[in-house]
């Protein structure tokens, strides 16, 4: 469950979602079983160094200097997997899960790739992506994919256009099989025989845009992701509700959608991060995701979404600590046990625990940029996760000082 090298999610501090309950799971009907005897914890050796211990108070509503970070993290969760689109994306992209919250945030894009979506109106979206390993025999293997808001299906439906009619230097059309309605075509890249398959498909008040660069030879297997991209993130996109903009008023009687932040009540168990730290946590910013949101974010995103399904974790808070509330205490511990093996199937060993903490387990894992230290500690329900690059003493701090905040959690709550 690595996150390093990891871009942040949101260039802002304050932020959570409400995860709706269209994108929850069911619930495992299992009941809670006694857990062995652990060996005691002595708090008062506890080395928390500057972390709070105490949980967070409540975050009140959404508002303007927040509204687009909360519309962001909650549309994360309606976003496509790259192994939905094709099992073979199973390296991370650059951009695991990104924000969009305006047209100049928009990197991918070109200048006037970024203008089109400006002079539409262009609210918030969000991007993730996956490649394929490089191989000799199969280099240069990538997709980037993005869902993109406006105020209107008028307004989506010209930025497609616009966005269609910039093509390039070497760009032709493209027809994707099975969508007629995509504006796609090819460009160049530039990369030996390499080219790239460009689509933008409005989609309601979205644009569905993805670009998916391989060698020309495999031109059929670009198409298909396309494709295959489009057949899953129009039926998801369709499950979200934006928040009333004034640039996109509902109609009366329309649903209204809360902006309480962390309603479910797991951001503020979480460790908040020291002020001015962007490392801790693979420098991710504050934020609650679902079990496809987070996903998108972790190494291994199949198996990583396919535990927090298995253990009912619907909500999950990101902040100087990864915390996941399960179903049931049984489940909280089948998922620390699976989230402990992803890594130690990637080559992590185990490392000795906190002074006065003996019941975390923590791991060391050499990566090329240095060494990944991690601490699991789980408390009732909860699971909370410290991770760091090449700073074990923040690490032994940060999941003490959770340990901490976790005696005071409420193991009722209802997700």
């Amino acid at each position: 469950m690595k996150f390093f090298p990891h871009p942040k999610f949101a260039a802002s501090t304050v932020c959570a979602l409400l995860v709706l309950t269209a994108c929850s799971q069911a619930s495992d009907s299992g009941t809670e079983t006694d857990t062995p005897t652990e060996p005691p914890v002595d708090v008062a050796a506890l080395d928390t160094g500057e972390y709070a211990t105490e949980p967070h108070e409540p975050f009140g509503k959404a508002d303007d200097s927040n509204g687009l970070d909360f519309e962001t993290q909650r549309m994360a969760e309606f976003l496509a997997m790259p192994f939905e689109i094709d099992p073979a994306l199973t390296e991370r992209t650059k951009l695991p899960l990104q924000s969009i919250r305006s047209a100049a945030e928009n990197q991918p894009l070109t200048e006037e790739e970024q203008a089109a979506l400006d002079d539409n109106q262009f609210l918030y979206g969000v991007t993730s992506g996956g490649d394929v390993p490089s191989t000799e025999d199969s280099p240069n293997q990538q997709m980037m994919y993005q869902v993109l808001r406006f105020p209107t299906p008028e307004n989506a439906k010209q930025a497609a256009n616009q966005l269609a009619s910039v093509g390039g230097e070497g760009s032709a059309p493209v027809e994707i099989p099975g969508h007629p309605e995509a504006l796609a075509h090819t460009r160049l890249t530039g990369f030996d025989s390499d080219f790239t398959v460009v689509s933008y498909q409005p989609h309601g008040e979205y644009v569905l845009l993805s670009q998916v660069r391989a060698p020309e030879a495999d031109r059929d297997v670009s198409l298909e992701r396309t494709a295959k991209f489009l057949d899953v993130q129009a039926p998801l996109i369709d499950g979200f509700y934006g928040v009333e903009a004034s640039a996109a008023p509902r109609p009366a009687g329309a649903p209204k959608v809360d902006t309480t932040i962390d309603q479910n009540e797991i951001l503020r168990y979480t460790l908040p991060s020291l002020e001015g730290d962007e490392t801790s946590n693979g420098g991710h910013n504050m934020g609650a995701f679902g079990p496809r949101g987070y996903a998108l974010m972790a190494d291994h995103a199949e198996p990583t979404m396919n535990l927090l399904t298995e253990a009912d974790a619907k909500h999950t808070g990101s902040w100087a600590t990864s915390l996941f509330r399960a179903g049931s205490e049984e489940q909280a511990e089948r998922l620390e046990q699976g989230l402990m093996k992803l890594d130690s199937d990637d080559g992590a060993s185990d490392a000795e625990p906190p002074k006065g903490l003996p019941n975390a387990k923590c791991l060391k894992e050499p990566i090329s940029s240095g060494i990944v230290h991690s601490c699991f500690v789980r408390v009732g329900r909860y699971v909370g996760v410290a991770q760091q690059l090449d700073d074990r003493e923040s690490v032994d701090q940060a999941i003490s000082a959770q340990y901490i905040i976790l005696q005071k959690a409420d193991q009722d709550i209802e997700d």
